[in-house]
C-alpha cells in the first residue's frame, strides 16, 4: 500500500520555491530588524545606567590601559571593582584596538547575535526543518530583557549567553552520544564564574548535568582538545578568584563568607576582608515577570523587571505544557532531550538567590522557552497544521512586538527612535557627557557615596586618570575612614588634582570639598 503524501509545509519537508519565499522571507525580516535595532544600540550607545558608568566600563578602560584581565586597583576602595571581570575582559580588548569609550558596547549586539545562533542550533536537536528551527530564533529575538541588554553595557547577556551555550553542548551530547560536547558545555560552565559570582552556581548545576550526561551515555574520557578547553577556561577563571584571595584573603571579595571560612583563611594568614553584600538590583514583583506588566510595551532598560520576559514568555510555557503532555509523541532520544533541557533549566533557577525577581540574572530562561516550534514539531513532524500554528503565532508575537517597540506607537519615543536621532545628529554618546573634559590628559578625583557615574569622567581617548574620593560610611565603598575633615582636605590637596566631581550632595565629605575646593569641584547630582 502507498504511503500517504504528507504536506509540503510538514516539518519532514522542505517548503516550495514560493512557500520559501514567503515564510523565510518574513521570519528573516523580523530577525533582521531586530539585529539592526540592536547595533544602532551599541554604536549610538543611547544612554549611560548605574551598572555601567560606576564600574563596568571603568573596569574595561584599566583592562585595556594596563593589559591585563586581571588588573585592580589595589588603592581603590569601591568594592565592585574587585568582581571577576571575564566580559570587561572582552570589552578592554575592543577598548585597546578602537581607543573610543564608545566601543564599550559592541559586546551587547554580538551577544545578541550569538544568542540568536545557539537558539537556531539547539532548536535542531528536536527539527532538521529550517524553516522551523528560524522560527525559534525569531521568538528569541523579542525577548524584551535580550534585547534591553544591547542598550547599554551590562554583563548578564555575556553569563547568560555562556549558561545557553552550555546547556545546547550538554544535550548536543545526550543526543548524538558523543562526550565531548559535554565537556565543552562544562568549559563554557567554567567561564560563565568568570563574569559574575552567579556562575558559581550555573555552573555547580551545569557541571552536575555534564556528569548525568556521561552517566547516561557511559563515556567519559575527554580528547586532548576538550581537556585543553576545560583546564583554559579554568584557568582563565580562577585569576580573579586567586587574585582575591592573595590581596583580600577572601576569594569572592567583598562578598562575606559564611563561618568557619573567615576564621579558617584568617588562621592561615591570610587577609581575610568582607562585607555583607546588599541586592541593590531592582526586582520584580510577582506574578512578574511570568506575566509582563504591560502585555505590549515595555520599557525596555539593562535592568528591566516586570516585563522583562514580555508576552512571548507566557504564551511559551503554555505551549511548552502542551509539548509535555505529547512529549510520549517524540522520538527517544527528543524526548529525552526535552525532559533534560527543563530539570537543568528549573534546577539552575531553583538554586539561584533570587530565584526569578531579577529577571535579567535568568534571561536564558525565555530563550529555552522560544525553543518549542521546534519541540512541538517533533511532536508530530508530518503535521503541517503544527508548522502553521507555530507560523501564525511566531509572527504575531513578534510584529506586535516590532511594532510597539521599535516602530513606536503613540508619542511613546522607543530606544531605537533615541538611537537614530543621535545618529543623524551625530551627537557625541552620552557616555561622555562632560565637556570640560573633553582635552585629555586630567587628574580628576570623584566623591563615591554610592555607585556614581565614574565613567562618565574620561574623555574619548581615555586620558583622564580617576581618583576615588573617601571619606566615610560610603555604601559599597570600604576604605579608610578619616576621622575629621581637616585630614580629608590635606589628603585632597595633596593629589594635585585638576578637577573634582560630587556626584551625590548627601555624601559625606561633600561639604568639605564645596569649601576648599569650590574653584575645582563640579557639582553632578544624578540621584
Amino acid at each position: 500500500m502507498a504511503k500517504p503524501k504528507r504536506h509540503w509545509l510538514a516539518a519532514t519537508h522542505d517548503l516550495p520555491l514560493a512557500a520559501a519565499l514567503i515564510w523565510y522571507g518574513s521570519v528573516s525580516c523580523v530577525v533582521l530588524i531586530l539585529i539592526g535595532a540592536v547595533c544602532l544600540n551599541s554604536v549610538a550607545y543611547v544612554r549611560n545606567f548605574i551598572d555601567d558608568t560606576a564600574y563596568h566600563i571603568p573596569m574595561a578602560v584599566e583592562i585595556a590601559r594596563h593589559a591585563n584581565p586581571y588588573y585592580v586597583d589595589v588603592k581603590a576602595t569601591f568594592t565592585s571593582f574587585w568582581f571577576p571581570a571575564g566580559a570587561e575582559a572582552l570589552v578592554g580588548l575592543f577598548v585597546a584596538v578602537t581607543r573610543d569609550i564608545n566601543s564599550t558596547n559592541l559586546s551587547g549586539a554580538l551577544f545578541y547575535i550569538l544568542f540568536l545562533v545557539v537558539s537556531y542550533q539547539f532548536a535542531g536537536i528536536w527539527t532538521a526543518a529550517r524553516h522551523i528551527r528560524l522560527l525559534s530564533v525569531a521568538l528569541c529575538a523579542v525577548i524584551p530583557v535580550l534585547f534591553a541588554q544591547t542598550v547599554a553595557f551590562y554583563v548578564d547577556i555575556h553569563i547568560n549567553f555562556l549558561v545557553y551555550l552550555s546547556l545546547y553542548l550538554l544535550t548536543l551530547g545526550l543526543v548524538q552520544r558523543q562526550v565531548d560536547y559535554a565537556w565543552y558545555g562544562i568549559g563554557a560552565a567554567i567561564l560563565s564564574a568568570s563574569v559574575k559570582y552567579h556562575g558559581l552556581f550555573f555552573g555547580a548545576v551545569l557541571i552536575l548535568a555534564a556528569i548525568v550526561v556521561m552517566v547516561a551515555i557511559r563515556s567519559y574520557k575527554p580528547s586532548a582538545r576538550t581537556l585543553l578547553v576545560v583546564v583554559g577556561s579554568s584557568l582563565f577563571t580562577s585569576g580573579w578568584y586567586l587574585r582575591n584571595l592573595w590581596l583580600k584573603g577572601n576569594p569572592l571579595y567583598p562578598l562575606a563568607l559564611p563561618q568557619p571560612l573567615p576564621a579558617i583563611l584568617t588562621s592561615l594568614g591570610l587577609p581575610y576582608q568582607g562585607i555583607p553584600f546588599p541586592n541593590l538590583s531592582p526586582q520584580a514583583v510577582w506574578p512578574h515577570p511570568l506575566i509582563p506588566q504591560s502585555p505590549i510595551v515595555y520599557n525596555l532598560i539593562p535592568h528591566i523587571t516586570n516585563d522583562a520576559f514580555g508576552l512571548m514568555f507566557p504564551i511559551s510555557l503554555l505551549v511548552m505544557g502542551i509539548v509535555a503532555l505529547r512529549s510520549h509523541r517524540m522520538p527517544v532520544l527528543q524526548r529525552r532531550a526535552y525532559w533534560f533541557v527543563l530539570a537543568v533549566s528549573v534546577a539552575i533557577v531553583a538554586v539561584l538567590p533570587f530565584h526569578l525577581s531579577v529577571p535579567r540574572y535568568v534571561l536564558f530562561l525565555p530563550a529555552v522557552a522560544a525553543l518549542w516550534p521546534a519541540m512541538l514539531a517533533a511532536t508530530n513532524p508530518g503535521s503541517y497544521r503544527l508548522s502553521l500554528y507555530s507560523y501564525a503565532g511566531v509572527m504575531a508575537i513578534s510584529i506586535i512586538y516590532i511594532a510597539a517597540n521599535i516602530v513606536g506607537v503613540g508619542n511613546y519615543r522607543t530606544i531605537t527612535q533615541e538611537a537614530i536621532s543621535i545618529l543623524q545628529e551625530q551627537r557625541r554618546s552620552d557616555i561622555v557627557s562632560f565637556d570640560i573634559f573633553e582635552k585629555g590628559n586630567l587628574r580628576i578625583g570623584y566623591l563615591s557615596g554610592r555607585m556614581t557615574f565614574i565613567a562618565t569622567l574620561y574623555d574619548r581617548r581615555l586620558t583622564n586618570q580617576l581618583i576615588q574620593l573617601h571619606y566615610q560610611d560610603y555604601l559599597l565603598d570600604q576604605g579608610p575612614d578619616f576621622t575629621n575633615p581637616a585630614d580629608f582636605v590635606a589628603y585632597v590637596r595633596s593629589l594635585d588634582l585638576d578637577y573634582i566631581v560630587i556626584f551625590d550632595l548627601a555624601a559625606p565629605g561633600a561639604d568639605s570639598l564645596l569649601e576648599h575646593f569650590s574653584d575645582i569641584t563640579i557639582v553632578e547630582d544624578r540621584y
